[in-house]
């Protein structure tokens, strides 16, 4: 066998300290560096061999210094046996800088003439030199020296296994090296003192360094050189022990065992002894687990089998490098680059859309997979705190929502929703009752709060480069695994730590989406090695642990590398230990060690020892059996160094595949998730309002000083009391309505508004009666109504948009949103064809039906437009005739609403209309004529949603697309069929408007009993506990007691917008002088408030030991008016 040298490094806990003494000759050597000390050996022993020693690795020495000594003998007397003692203490005198050299040859001519020798004295021809000998063998005097036979015998006995030696130093100065040449001498005991002479040596060039090392270029039968038998090597091949002070690195030894598997296909290193480590392809299907400190050799160790994996060519393999380095190495050292794909945000363009609908069969699976992953991606990349449990229920439903209407939203389109719904400028129709419940949370979230929870998002809307990446997918990630490509994806943190997790997030899900999809569609599975680093920025993802349990199955294989065991959850850590079945354990510190000593619990003690000693680019690997075999033991393996620089990555781009995305165009996406909205005005009345402010105007009309009290509007409102008082707030800060007291009565009058922007949408007179009308006809039916938007955007706008209230969820319903026209007399016979394309233009507007309002008296000239438009959505006819005082339909909601009031007062001078008094508009007609009835199509009026008015039936003309409209001429069924169906359902609308009636009367009837058990619960209660700050006792006609705040004694009683909300203003009768009552002082006790800071009150003892266990508990005691409450996290709990 060829001599191979190797670097040695002794183990720690080893008893074993002599190196292997094999083959024909040997060369041993100290280096002495600034921080260390070397030892290099020469031999022609396996790396087997030093399993139990040492920790071999095949390295060659470093260049000799240039001068040098040799230890050679003086005089004839060459056959005299050496002692070497103390030859570590020769090392411990060596300067940086310095090596010792010893050469060793085993020398059979030295034998022969040591045995000639033993001869001679055995003859007696070396009678002087036989007592010399006897005395340094036998350590006898010459005195007492055994017979010549013996002496003979033993010289013979030690020269059975010579080995000649070379001794020599080498320093970087003559000086240096004969001082250190001398410290050896001392160690070469002989019993001669000039035995020993030295040879000066110069190395010139390294073949001269090649001669010097060589042990079989030593001259055989040399008698110029010291010997020794083999059973005197000892001290100078025991390496030195670790309790010396020579600073030599030692191994940590673990005694694993060194069982090879028997694998054929991947190589990853090899062990101690030189034997190769391999896996196969088949070891990799039941996932990968690789973890180390930085700086362990992991990369290197991924590189290495990401490029014999991808060789093999039994699959596609799936770089995620969250670095750039991992992804840079593996371009440069790929063996080729036909089938590699490198995909880098800047380097390599490429677009992939996180948030995309995963192309599933089951469209409704698709959504509910990609909503739960989606939003625990941006949870974890986000860093959405568990407290933020209102932002993740928006997002879900938001995602719901969007994909409903496209299964490729973007991130940008989700940040911009959000801010819309934070806004106010977004509403959407869902039928969850907690979402307009989250939605209100979120408005009311702080402003810091909300940017700080969706800052992370807002690059994504408006970074160019990261709204390109995230919001078209270019990448094919099926077509790639399908052609077994090597995908390198580059996602460095320095695009953001958010970019690079989001990304990594997203290219595993569509890695996941697709294995399932062409599982559920049958399609060949080929395998899919998944190699990502940093493994924890994607173990947050929902997926990861059926990946890890389940997706052998599917053909979906991870390997997993990252730095320490904290990086994951505990879960998902033991589903690593358990479901990998080749597991990479790196150099570890700290608590790894007791976690990954599990990784084999037969062997927990030793891989404790081994695991902190690990060098650089050693690992400890555990293979799992496969059936039928038995446990492998866990492995010391040195994994293989890094492969060969193949070309720059620089090169390589112009020659890799491009999937740049195209640019990204704006949307609106308000507008994609209610396209209703788009053709209401931005600015507007909140359904709440407008409701609130038609009952004012309907009240406040009817009598007889244009004054409406606010419990007549609540109690007809049915509205919670809260939401109620802040429309009605909200109306009177903008001058819509104005409010007063009269005693313990608030009173609200009609100032505008109700009617705003009629006048746009029907510039003439008659237009505008109809609109005014259609305006009061749908909010008595339970719509929110109002003009559209004046954009020019808009080409296929209505004039009027109508849509249901439903005042149980206080939200309008966008899905029955109609679309009202409005056509006067003029437009009916002078241009016909326009009112035809109003009604077909609404085949490409979100609107359900189409609501067409005209004078009835029209109604001939209606039939030529009605009849020869094509109908895209089914409409209905609201004929219109002015022929009373006043009109029937402003009469009946009147009466509904007010139980049967009959018609109404003449308007008040406060109470008016923008574009002109109601009383002109239903009032008498042009040219002296009466204006009488607006007759609405009988069961053709739109349905009603939680009005007060009732439900109301099937439309007299509903056609759907495509139909025939009923009347006269070649549309079919003539002008008199239409006349009298429309008067059939008149009739029948009159005999549903009395049932209605009877039952707004008996509706009235409850809610006043309800208001007044209220009134009188609240006035008991007001009676047990005083208002803080004092109070006057006082009895009503009825003999109840109420209780009044001292301080409004004697003042004007008067209603601020934000007192508004926080009493009970129903009307009591007048009650006559209070009794006076004698009363005996209470005793308070003083509690100084927090808000307004410093203010102090005097409250009954109970009540402020519980204004002080409140506090206690973590309250702040808060004065809103008249009451106190304690206010934690938004919510209050009134105290008086």
């Amino acid at each position: 066998m060829p001599l191979r040298w190797f670097r040695v490094r002794p183990l720690l806990g080893s008893r074993e300290r002599v190196l292997p003494l094999l083959g024909l000759g040997w060369a041993l050597e100290y280096h002495r560096l600034e921080d260390r000390l070397e030892i290099f050996y020469r031999s022609e022993a396996a790396k087997v061999s030093f399993n139990r020693v040492a920790a071999a690795e095949e390295k060659a020495p470093p260049e000799l210094p240039s001068v040098g000594f040799e230890v050679k003998i003086r005089g004839k007397e060459w056959w005299l046996p050496v002692e070497v003692r103390d030859f570590h203490g020769l090392l411990e005198a060596m300067e940086p800088g310095t090596v010792v050299q010893v050469v060793a040859l085993r020398d059979y001519k030295l034998k022969e003439k040591l045995v000639k020798k033993a001869e001679a004295l055995r003859e007696g021809r070396e009678y002087t030199a036989g007592r010399v000998l006897a005395s340094v063998l036998l350590g006898e005097s010459v005195f007492a020296v055994k017979r010549d036979e013996q002496l003979a015998q033993e010289l013979r006995r030690r020269a059975q296994s010579v080995w000649q030696l070379a001794f020599r130093v080498y320093a970087r100065d003559e000086q240096l090296a004969r001082e250190l040449a001398e410290q050896l001498l001392a160690r070469l005991m002989v019993d001669d003192e000039k035995h020993w002479r030295l040879d000066k040596i110069r190395v010139k060039k390294p073949r001269d360094a090649e001669k010097l090392r060589d042990p079989l270029r030593l001259k055989k039968g040399d008698t110029s050189r010291p010997w020794l038998p083999e059973d005197k090597l000892r001290v100078i091949l025991e390496l030195p022990e670790p309790a010396s002070t020579l600073p030599v690195d030692f191994a940590r030894g673990a005694p694993l065992p060194s069982i090879v598997p028997k694998r054929s296909e991947i190589r990853i290193g090899e062990l101690s002894d030189g034997r190769e480590i391999r896996i196969d392809v088949d070891d990799l299907y039941r996932h990968a687990w690789v973890i180390g400190r930085t700086g362990a050799g992991k990369s290197t160790f991924i590189v290495n089998m990401v490029l014999r994996l991808w060789e093999t060519g039994r699959g596609a393999v799936v770089v995620i490098d969250p670095h750039g380095d991992l992804a840079r190495d593996v371009v440069e050292a790929a063996p080729t680059l036909e089938g590699v794909v490198f995909l880098d945000p800047e380097a390599k363009p490429f677009g992939l859309n996180p948030i995309e609908l995963p192309r599933l069969p089951d469209r409704d699976l698709a959504r509910s997979v990609a909503i739960d992953n989606v939003v625990a991606i941006l949870e974890k990349a986000f860093r959405l705190p568990e407290t933020a449990v209102n932002v993740k229920f928006i997002l879900r439903t938001l995602l719901g929502v969007l994909y409903e209407k496209t299964p490729s939203p973007t991130l940008a389109d989700l940040y911009e929703a959000v801010i819309a719904l934070y806004n106010g400028e977004l509403e959407l129709e869902t039928d969850d009752p907690m979402w307009r419940a989250q939605v209100e949370l979120l408005r009311e979230m702080q402003e810091q709060s909300f940017i700080s929870a969706l800052n992370r998002l807002q690059p994504f809307a408006t970074n160019p480069l990261l709204r390109r990446v995230s919001s078209k997918t270019t990448v094919d990630l099926g077509e790639l695994v399908e052609k077994r490509s090597l995908v390198v994806f580059s996602i460095p943190k320095a695009y953001g730590e958010t970019v690079s997790e989001l990304l990594a997030s997203t290219i595993l899900l569509k890695l996941w989406f697709y294995v399932l999809e062409r599982a559920l569609l049958r399609k060949p599975r080929v395998p899919v090695f998944v190699f990502i680093d940093e493994f924890q920025n994607v173990g947050g993802l929902p997926v990861i642990e059926t990946i890890l349990s389940e997706a052998r199955k599917y053909g979906l294989h991870l390997v997993a590398a990252h730095q320490h065991t904290q990086q994951l959850p505990g879960e998902l850590l033991q589903s690593l230990l358990t479901n990998t079945a080749l597991k990479v354990v790196f150099a570890v510190e700290g608590p790894d060690v007791q976690r990954l000593r599990m990784v084999d619990p037969d062997f927990a003690q030793e891989i404790e020892k081994a695991l902190p000693g690990l060098t650089v680019g050693t690992a400890l690997v555990r293979i799992q059996a496969r059936p039928g075999e038995e446990p492998y033991p866990p492995l010391l393996v040195r994994t293989d160094p890094p492969p060969p620089k193949r070309r720059e990555l620089e090169e390589a781009l112009p020659l890799l595949p491009s999937f740049e995305p195209p640019g990204v165009e704006s949307r609106d996406v308000r507008a994609m998730l209610n396209p209703v909205l788009r053709y209401l005005p931005r600015e507007r009345l909140s359904p709440v309002e407008q409701l609130v402010l038609y009952h004012v105007y309907v009240l406040s009309r009817g009598s007889s000083d244009g004054w409406a009290q606010w419990s007549d509007v609540r109690m007809r409102l049915g509205l919670p009391p809260k939401r109620a008082e802040a429309a009605r707030d909200q109306l009177a800060a903008r001058g819509l309505v104005e409010v007063r007291r009269e005693g313990n009565r608030l009173l609200l009058r009609y100032r505008g508004g109700l009617f705003a922007g009629l006048r746009q949408v029907a510039p003439s007179d008659e237009g505008w009666r109809l609109a005014v009308a259609a305006v009061l006809y749908y909010l008595e039916h339970g719509y929110y109504v109002a003009p559209a938007r004046q954009d020019p955007g808009l080409s296929a706008k209505p004039d009027l948009v109508a849509i249901p209230f439903d005042k149980a969820g206080l939200a309008l319903k966008y899905s029955g949103a109609v679309a009202v026209e409005i056509e006067s007399c003029n437009e009916v016979s002078t241009h016909p064809e326009q009112v035809a394309r109003n009604i077909e233009k609404h085949g490409s507007t979100p609107f359900v039906e189409v609501h067409l309002w005209f004078p009835k008296k029209c109604l001939a000239e209606m039939q030529r437009p009605f009849g020869a438009a094509r109908k895209p959505k089914p409409v209905k006819l609201f004929p219109v005739s002015f022929t009373g005082r006043r009109a029937v339909l402003l009469e009946a909601a009147l009466e509904e609403i007010s139980g049967g009031g009959g018609a109404a007062s003449p308007a008040t001078p406060g109470a008016s209309v923008e574009a002109g008094d109601v009383g002109e508009v239903l009032g008498e007609a042009p040219g002296g004529e009466e204006a009488g009835s607006v007759e609405e199509a009988g069961e053709g009026s739109p349905g009603l949603h939680g009005g007060p008015a009732g439900s109301l039936k099937e439309p007299v003309e509903d056609h759907a697309a495509g139909g025939e409209p009923a009347g006269t001429g070649e549309a079919g069924g003539g002008l008199e069929q239409l006349r009298s169906v429309l008067e059939q359902q008149a009739a029948a609308m009159r005999r549903l408007a009395e049932a209605v009636r009877a039952v707004a009367e008996t509706q009235k009837t409850i809610l006043e009993l309800l208001e007044r058990q209220t009134r009188l619960l609240e006035e008991l209660a007001g009676a047990k506990e005083p208002i803080a700050g004092g109070s006057q006792r006082e009895e009503t006609a009825g003999g109840e007691a109420r209780s009044e705040p001292a301080e409004t004694r004697g003042e004007p009683e008067t209603e601020t917008p934000g007192e508004a909300g926080q009493q009970d203003h129903t009307e009591t009768p007048e009650t006559p002088e209070p009794r006076t009552e004698t009363r005996e002082p209470q005793s308070c006790v003083e509690i100084e408030l927090d808000e307004p800071p410093g203010e102090k009150l005097c409250l009954p003892p109970r009540t402020a030991q519980r204004a002080q266990t409140l506090r206690a508990r973590g309250y702040r005691l808060v004065k809103t008016g008249n009451r106190v409450y304690a206010e934690k996290h938004r919510r209050k709990t009134p105290i008086v």
